[in-house]
């Protein structure tokens, strides 16, 4: 199994030219202003944000030719799943990087989210989580 080296949520990232990667703005809390009148939100409501997931796996001996599966999931303060993304992949370089895109931030429910990442040799079940990441997520009232 490859060695993880980074498991992040991040506003942006930026490759470079000779492929160097930035890493901007980690997540690791968000506030959402209720709006004027509104004491709470929908569970389902997302937040206007486009945000990335950043994995680093350096390749060990053993991963040979073996392909991957790498799972990410957002677990809600409540227990919900409100995202869930697979990517298979294969250790052909001694480095690998996934870089996912999500396009909408859960904002409904306030309190500790949960981005969990597991991975598997592919066509294997999911496992526990290699990692785990919070993003504290708060309710602010517009009316002060």
């Amino acid at each position: 199994m490859p060695q993880l080296l980074a498991f992040l949520p991040c506003e942006k990232t930026i490759i470079a030219n000779d492929q160097a990667l930035s890493v901007i703005g980690i997540i690791e809390s968000l506030a959402t202003t209720l709006p004027p009148g509104v004491s709470a939100l929908t569970p389902t409501t997302l937040g206007p944000m486009r945000w990335s997931v950043v994995t680093i796996y350096r390749r060990l001996p053993e991963d040979g030719a073996k392909k991957f599966r790498q799972t990410v999931k957002l677990f809600l303060p409540n227990g919900q799943i409100a995202f869930d993304s697979s990517t298979e992949f294969s250790m052909t370089h001694n480095m690998f990087r996934n870089l996912s895109a999500v396009d909408g931030f859960p904002v409904g429910v306030a309190g500790e989210c949960r981005l969990k990442l597991y991975v598997s040799e592919a066509g294997v079940a999911d496992g526990e989580p290699v990692a785990e990441f919070p993003v504290l997520l708060t309710h602010v009232s517009a009316e002060g």
